[in-house]
């Protein structure tokens, strides 16, 4: 039997669309949704990302829709949020989300990049972001 290899890295972001995550509560958030991506077999996760919104960078599998895996990723942080803290009854996510596939030599500048998210929206807004995303290539730094 054949064996398939892959290496799909992408990075992946959305918003809040509602009431913004708690600070101390963002940490928390990440690591539950790095435990989700894990089970649906995205490798290499990175998770990041400020109180209203959600950087993620992981190696996708090529047996998945990208678009199932964020799916399951909104209703299983929402459902887990609504459930177990209070003060996100009328939580949810954007409808839908932001993709750019990324090759392995640019993996470690989007890493360092999503890790420092609190640092760069001191000077920018998600909004601004995203809208910089959609005109020109995103130029990420190993700093």
């Amino acid at each position: 039997m054949g064996h398939t290899y892959y290496q799909n890295y992408g990075h992946v972001t959305y918003h809040v669309n509602s009431v913004p995550l708690r600070t101390d509560d963002v940490p928390r958030v990440h690591a539950y949704m790095r435990a989700i991506l894990d089970r649906l077999g995205v490798r290499y996760t990175v998770v990041g990302g400020i109180e209203d919104h959600v950087h993620i960078l992981g190696d996708f599998p090529v047996n998945k829709a990208l678009s199932d895996i964020v799916r399951e990723l909104k209703i299983s942080t929402t459902m887990w949020l609504k459930q177990h803290h209070a003060g996100y009854t009328r939580f949810g996510w954007q409808g839908g989300f932001g993709y750019r596939s990324i090759g392995a030599e640019r993996y470690l500048g989007v890493k360092s990049y999503i890790q420092h998210q609190r640092k760069h929206h001191a000077h920018m807004t998600y909004e601004d972001e995203i809208r910089e995303m959609r005109v020109c290539p995103i130029s990420f730094s190993d700093s």
